[in-house]
C-alpha cells in the first residue's frame, strides 16, 4: 500500500523473532530504500547479502542504496560484482561507471571501461561517461 514506515515496523518486529531471516532482512531493506532512508537500507541489505551471499537481488539493491546514499566507493565495489556476474548487462555497466564518476574515481573508471568501449564503440552513453571522466581529469581535448 506504499506505507513503508509501517511495513518497516512490522518487519522489525518479525526480525526480532528471526534475526537472520534473509526474506525479512531483504524486505526491510526494500522498505527503507523506498522510504528514502538509504543508510538504514544499506544496513539491512548488507545483512541480507551476508545471510545469502551472491543473491543478485540483495546485491543489486545494496549497490543502489549505497549509490543513493552517496557512498560511491562501496557502490562501485557492489556494481563491480554485479557486472562480473552479468557482463552483458549494459544498465549495470552504466551504473557501475556512474558510481566511479560520482565518487571522483576517474582513472579507475577509464581503466575498467576501456574494454567496454571496445565492445560497444558506438554507445552514446559510454562516450558521454568517458567524456565526464576525461573532464574530471582536466583532459579537455579528450573529453570533447
Amino acid at each position: 500500500m506504499g506505507n513503508y514506515v509501517q511495513a518497516a515496523k512490522a518487519f522489525e518486529k518479525a526480525l526480532a523473532i528471526e534475526p537472520r531471516s534473509f526474506p525479512l532482512l531483504l524486505n526491510l531493506g526494500i522498505c527503507y530504500f523506498k522510504a528514502g532512508e538509504y543508510t538504514n537500507a544499506v544496513d539491512y541489505l548488507r545483512q541480507a547479502e551476508s545471510a545469502e551471499p551472491g543473491n543478485f537481488q540483495a546485491c543489486s539493491l545494496l549497490a543502489m542504496a549505497y549509490y543513493a546514499d552517496n557512498q560511491f566507493k562501496p557502490a562501485s565495489a557492489e556494481f563491480q560484482k554485479l557486472v562480473a556476474a552479468k557482463p552483458g548487462n549494459t544498465t549495470l555497466q552504466y551504473l557501475f561507471g556512474k558510481s566511479y564518476l560520482r565518487g571522483g574515481s576517474y582513472n579507475e573508471f577509464l581503466k575498467c571501461f576501456q574494454h567496454v568501449l571496445q565492445q560497444s564503440p558506438n554507445s552514446v552513453a559510454l562516450h558521454m561517461l568517458m567524456g565526464e571522466a576525461y573532464d574530471g581529469l582536466d583532459r579537455t581535448n579528450e573529453a570533447i
